[in-house]
């Protein structure tokens, strides 16, 4: 791996994670939404099979794993969590816990047996191994007692989640490094609501063309496109992981 913007420098395996921490930092004062996509050439978030991880090399799962660790909550849609099938968040090394897992679904379209729950049915008297369900408070009642066994439900809206409402429930819950891995509905989402700090997308060596996601997947932005500033590329062969931080649609501060 080699660090080809703002300098060239070469990484080695043995000293890539100091790297990476020196490259991704979080704020200390702050609260930070990070997203961390893969997209192909001709802009898919997705393979021909549907999921991220056949157009993710072994590079980008280094770096992803890597950022995933670092944050507080890692934050995903129940529809990812199905398509790509989650399990429980693995710690690292470095940890002594990993961090929390928050899912989003407004109609809590889970179940109770599916893999993301494995840990939460394996030690039911240890609530931190739950995940956080993000839904709201019209979210169906037989699927909200299904799901209480194996998770912590969250209503952070009356009626309809969008991503103001998503930050602030992770918030009060004492979580400020937020780490989005989508899906696209959810990226959009905090984009609408003009809270995304950071894109992280790693930019694979792929054409898969046909009708597979983009990383967004919503509505055209109300005030226009949103600019960012290119931090740092990352080069692995021919994959390219650029991060980038996106400039917000109004001058005040968001955090």
């Amino acid at each position: 791996m080699r660090l080809v913007f703002p300098r060239g420098q070469e990484i080695s395996d043995a000293t890539l994670s100091d790297f990476l921490n020196e490259l991704y930092p979080w704020p200390t004062d702050a609260v930070w939404v990070r997203a961390n996509m893969v997209s192909t050439l001709d802009g898919k978030a997705q393979g021909p099979n549907g999921l991220s991880g056949v157009i993710s090399p072994v590079a980008d799962k280094k770096v992803f794993h890597h950022l995933r660790s670092t944050a507080d909550v890692v934050l995903v849609g129940a529809g990812t969590v199905r398509a790509e099938n989650y399990g429980p968040l693995p710690s690292t090394d470095a940890q002594q816990t990993p961090p929390r897992l928050a899912i989003v679904s407004g109609q809590l379209n889970l179940d109770a047996n599916d893999r993301i729950f494995s840990q939460a049915r394996e030690f039911p008297q240890d609530p931190m191994v739950r995940p956080l369900v993000l839904t709201t408070a019209k979210a169906p009642s037989e699927k909200r007692t299904e799901l209480e066994s194996v998770a912590q439900i969250v209503d952070c809206a009356p009626a309809q989640i969008n991503g103001a409402a998503i930050v602030d429930a992770l918030v009060q819950l004492g979580h400020r490094r937020i780490h989005c891995e989508g899906g696209p509905s959810v990226l959009s989402e905090l984009m609408h609501a003009d809270l995304l700090d950071e894109l992280d997308i790693s930019l694979a060596p792929l054409l898969v063309d046909g009708q597979a996601l983009s990383i967004l997947q919503g509505s055209p932005l109300q005030d226009g496109p949103r600019s960012a500033e290119l931090a740092h590329v990352l080069q692995a062969e021919s994959l390219l992981m650029l991060r980038y931080l996106i400039r917000p649609a109004t001058p005040q501060a968001r955090n």
